[in-house]
């Protein structure tokens, strides 16, 4: 049938129905809130009058696009005569289907796509015999493609709500009412968009009807639920496998959606700063589908049901990386009630927080299948409601706080897939707080961040750390906890350790220190059953301290391997089975006991502390196997100080070491013997004799001496004599703790180096005043005018970079040298000038040895100069004075020590040259001149090393050089002034040749001792480049300096103005 047919068949039934509602009408009940449609002939009459057939749609009545359900009980068309219903009307059905669809029927007019109908309710009535109606919302592809109905009420149709939209178009149910009991369909058949929204606003709402998909699907259908409410609960299960999309929350929406029962759908999001609840107060369930949100959507999930609460599964990814974005938060618990979940696929939010209840039994449990992303992660319990507990089974990233409140919050990585990489810092929300357990048998679950905050900065300790049978774990930055217990474990460390109860083996296990920097293991090291426990140091990049107990006389330790290259400190007791040193450096304070002992070649022992008394062991063994080179060290042995005095490195029962030899280190103080055959199985290192040593070192053994048999020590004494005590550090210190020659010689050749650049500056200030082109002045500008004696003023300032090395067994340094000068002159004679001078210099000084010392002069020149210029020859004096403050550092065993002095400087300087024409403007001058210069530093004392520190009387310093060489010059004529380049190369000597030296002695006691700089070079040479532009009113220039000597290097730069006035 073609569609004008089937128009033309329809409006004829339209007008049928019109007459036969106006001839039924008063047999409806008139109520503007409820139709009652009323069961029998008279309906199946009134459906054949409304154009469906009566025998296919028997117990159905159906509302047309065009059709108004009226007030006074009769359908009448739009502009029929009566009163139309008013949209929002409630609808009590009667065994009935109540159709609304936009099926496009119409009688002038065209239709709606729009429809509100108020609450839906099966009918009351007393003689309806049953209950069972239904509401179909559906779509037809005649007339207009989408239809959308609201259902402004509370909707109780037991036959339930299907939503159908026909090919290509879309069919929306919207529930605003504060209650829907009835099971709503969202029909699959058709490739139409079929969407339910629950949008009751600030109402509260309750939707009790299981919210299902139909079986059979169409290809291109779209099934959605959107939920945009403030309040929706949703007692019954929500989408099954053909609900494509939950979406909780739409632009700007926030919504608020409560879910008892289980929730499926292929997707799951919450945008729009929206809050999915999901709680198991009846029952567990399950929540499947993909959960994702735009990083402003909260996850709860809680039992509201009481104790032991019920377990909500999630299924699928919760908020996983990628354009979807993240969950803001994921709550499990909130403090008053319980929750417990788990995460099967893999979790990315921003917080995550467990949370216990606060009654009793309430503990709140989080278990994650896969891995788990966030910024932050926390776990909280309160004193009644019981633990928080979290268990994951994949990577976790984030930093994770745990707190307790009696109950103890806890925390378990037992990932049975394979490896587990924890990027997250593990904090403790207060001392003690909070427990870690490794439990993953079947790969390696490693640490990259720190377990607990660092005891060295007020950082909490975790709980216990328990790492159990068959665990592999990597630690790769520090641990701090209260105890640590390995069960049969595999653990690395590369970071310190800290367990304040002690770390205990409760099965054979294995701990291995393998870091690349220094580690320190606080806490004792225990065993439950002898000979559990093995412990491996492997760390060659830095030295591996144990501060406490290892083992016990009743329950020994496993084995001990120290690898070759690595470095290991036992500060107490040791217990083991076996002890094997393979070519490490270890160093014992307090006494060892094992089975068996192995030393391999290379390996070095060194005994330190004051635990050990003459006589007494440090190794004892049933059986030692020694082989290869044994450095034994003993100097760090601080109650060993006479001779004759000794101790046993090892003794066993029996003793292999045919092809050992062993080698003493002797100290700055003593020589020690080894002895392998007095006492059969003891290997005995004793003090052999006290050492001749220099003034310096003698020195410095009268106050070690007197400090041994101090009773008090202070702080930086102390470890300055542990330094020079101890072998490994004893020669260094030895260098550092007398005054240091590299510096003392710095001081003084700096300051007649600075005094030679002062009276430099102004010997060249008086050569760019001469006239003459034979002096390279300006003749040509005035010559013998009276501007020839005015005044002018000049400003100079100058650098130089000075460095010396080893000469004469003394280390050498750097010096860096940056100055200005000011000066003004005045002609007094056509022939002679006078001026004054002033100059500022800093120089630091860096010194080459052991105790990196650094001197830091201040020194303030003054300076009168003049000269007796002559056409044939020149003469040219300066007297200099200078006052300089110098500050000395130095480090001696780790210990700053300073001081500050000042000294005076008195400089004499003559010099002379004769300049010889050459062709054109170019002049050839020989010169000659001698420099003297006394340095008179005061006396000092050190501070900042006690007992060590040093009262100094530093001797004068004269320095008489002599110099002779040549200058070359010319003038180029630029414009309105002179370009004039110059060389000089010349000689020096040095008459005296004075070493810098001092007198010393320590402030601790023991006598006096001389200290002597480098012998300073005596011959040497220089060479200056010049270039000066002079307008005979205004000049510039700039110079470079080499001062070259044995062992000696200096280079200068100078730039210079002057301004007549």
């Amino acid at each position: 049938m073609n569609s004008t047919f089937e128009e033309t068949i329809l409006a004829k039934e339209m007008r049928r129905a019109r007459q036969a509602r106006r001839s039924l009408g008063k047999a409806f009940e008139e109520n503007a809130l409820a139709r009652r449609l009323l069961a029998g002939a008279s309906v199946a009459a009134l459906v054949g009058m409304m154009g469906v057939s009566g025998s296919a749609v028997a117990d159905a009545e159906t509302l047309g696009a065009d059709t108004i359900w009226a007030s006074d009980g009769t359908y009448t068309s739009g502009d029929a005569d009566g009163t139309d219903a008013a949209a929002g009307d409630t609808v009590e059905l009667n065994s009935y289907t109540l159709t609304v669809t936009n099926n496009g029927i119409a009688d002038d007019g065209s239709g709606t796509n729009t429809f509100q109908v108020g609450a839906v309710t099966d009918s009351t009535d007393t003689n309806t015999t049953n209950n069972d109606g239904a509401v179909a919302v559906t779509t037809y592809a005649m007339g207009s493609n989408n239809l959308s109905v609201t259902f402004s009420g509370d909707v109780a149709a037991a036959g339930g709500v299907t939503v159908t939209s026909s090919a290509n178009n879309s069919a929306t149910a919207t529930f605003s009412g504060a209650s829907v009991t009835s099971v709503i369909t969202l029909d699959r058949t058709n490739a139409g968009d079929v969407d339910v929204i629950f949008d009751s606003g600030a109402t509260a709402q309750t939707v009790s009807g299981a919210i299902t998909t139909s079986t059979a699907a169409a290809s291109d259908t779209n099934t959605t639920v959107s939920i945009t409410s403030d309040d929706v609960t949703f007692t019954n299960t929500v989408g099954d496998a053909g609900l494509d999309t939950l979406a909780i929350g739409a632009s700007s929406n926030a919504a608020n959606a409560t879910f008892q029962a289980a929730v499926q759908a292929g997707s799951i999001t919450i945008t729009d700063s929206s809050t999915a609840n999901f709680d198991a107060q009846t029952a567990a369930f399950s929540v499947t589908g993909a959960i994702t949100g735009d990083g402003t959507g909260t996850i709860n999930v809680v039992d509201e049901g009481g104790e032991a609460p019920a377990k909500v599964t999630f299924a699928s990814a919760v908020d996983t990386t990628g354009d979807s974005g993240t969950t803001d938060t994921i709550n499990i618990g909130d403090g008053s009630d319980a929750g417990n979940a788990q995460f099967e696929d893999a979790v990315n939010a921003t917080a995550i927080h467990i949370t216990s209840g606060d009654a009793a039994n309430e503990a709140s449990t989080a278990d994650f299948d896969d891995a788990v992303t966030a910024d932050t992660i926390t776990l909280t319990s309160d004193a009644t409601g019981g633990a928080a507990t979290a268990t994951f089974a994949g990577d976790v990233t984030g930093a994770i706080t745990l707190t307790d409140d009696t109950n103890v919050s806890s925390i378990e990585f037992d990932g049975d897939g394979g490896n587990q990489t924890i990027d997250a810092a593990i904090i403790a929300g207060g001392s003690g707080h909070g427990d870690v357990t490794v439990s993953n048998a079947t790969g390696t679950v490693t640490f990259n961040s720190a377990l607990g905050g660092d005891p060295d900065n007020e950082g909490n300790a975790l709980g216990d750390l328990t790492l159990g049978t068959g665990s592999q774990t990597v630690f790769s930055d520090s641990v701090y906890v209260t105890s640590v217990n390995m069960g049969g474990t595999t653990a690395n460390f590369a970071g310190d350790v800290n367990a304040t109860s002690g770390i205990n083996f409760s099965a054979d296990g294995t701990a291995t220190f393998d870091g690349d920097t220094a580690q320190t293991v606080t806490g004792a090291m225990t065993a439950d059953t002898n000979d559990y426990g093995n412990i491996t140091v492997s760390n060659t990049g830095g030295t591996v301290t144990f501060m406490d107990t290892l083992g016990s006389d009743t329950a020994a330790l496993g084995t001990l391997t120290l690898d070759s290259g690595s470095t290991t400190v036992f500060n107490a007791t040791v217990d083991a089975t076996t002890l094997d040193i393979d070519g490490a450096t270890v160093t014992f304070e307090n006494a060892v006991t094992v089975t068996t002992v192995s030393l391999a070649d290379g390996t070095t022992i060194m005994v330190s502390g004051e635990n050990f008394d003459t006589g007494e062991t440090v190794i004892t063994a049933s059986t030692a196997n020694v082989t290869g080179d044994i450095t034994i060290d003993i100097a760090g042995a601080d109650k060993l100080d006479a001779v004759g005095e000794s101790l046993t490195i090892l003794s066993a029962s029996t003793l292999n070491d045919d092809n050992a030899t062993y080698k003493a280190v002797d100290s700055s103080l003593f020589d020690y013997d080894i002895d392998t055959t007095t006492e059969e199985g003891n290997v005995i290192v004793t003090i052999t004799k006290a050492l001749d040593m220099a003034s310096s070192e003698s020195a410095l053994y009268e106050v070690l001496t007197a400090l041994a048999d101090s009773d008090e020590m202070s702080s930086a004494s102390s470890t300055i004599y542990n330094a020079l005590l101890n072998s490994s550090t004893e020669e260094k210190t030895l260098r550092q703790a007398v005054l240091q020659a590299d510096t003392l010689g710095a001081a003084a050749s700096a300051a007649i180096g600075v005094a030679s650049q002062v009276t430099g500056v102004a010997a060249t200030r008086l050569a760019s005043l001469r006239s003459g082109q034979q002096y390279a002045g300006t003749t040509g500008f005035a010559a013998g005018d009276a501007a020839d004696l005015s005044k002018a003023f000049w400003v100079r300032s100058f650098g130089g970079w000075t460095d010396q090395d080893e000469r004469s067994g003394v280390d050498g340094y750097d010096a860096d040298t940056y100055g200005v000068a000011f000066g003004v002159d005045t002609q007094v004679t056509d022939r002679s000038r006078v001026g004054v001078a002033l100059a500022y210099a800093n120089t630091d000084v860096d010194g080459d040895g052991a105790a990196d010392s650094q001197v830091d002069i201040d020194g303030l020149h003054f300076t009168l100069y003049g000269d007796y210029t002559v056409d044939d020859y020149y003469l040219q004096g300066m007297l200099s004075y200078a006052r300089s403050e110098n500050d000395i550092s130095e480090d001696v065993a780790g210990v700053i020590r300073t001081a500050d002095y000042d000294a005076d400087q008195y400089t004499v300087s003559v010099s002379g040259g004769m300049p010889v024409p050459l062709k054109g403007d170019a002049f050839f001058t020989p010169m000659a001149g001698l420099d003297w210069t006394h340095v008179d530093s005061d006396s000092y004392t050190t501070s900042g090393a006690d007992d060590f520190d040093l009262e100094v009387n530093p001797d004068d310093v004269d320095a008489v050089v002599a110099s002779l060489g040549a200058k070359y010059h010319t003038t180029i004529r630029k414009n309105n002034g002179n370009l004039i380049p110059s060389i000089y190369a010349g000689l020096t000597y040095d008459f005296v040749g004075d070493e810098a030296q001092a007198t010393s002695a320590y402030t601790g006691g023991g006598s006096a001792f001389t200290t002597t700089g480098s012998d300073p070079a005596r011959f040497g040479g220089e060479l200056d480049l010049n270039l000066t532009y002079d307008n005979g009113l205004f000049s510039a220039s700039v110079g470079y300096g080499l001062d070259i000597k044995s062992d000696y290097t200096n280079h200068g730069a100078m730039i210079q103005t002057r301004w007549k006035f």
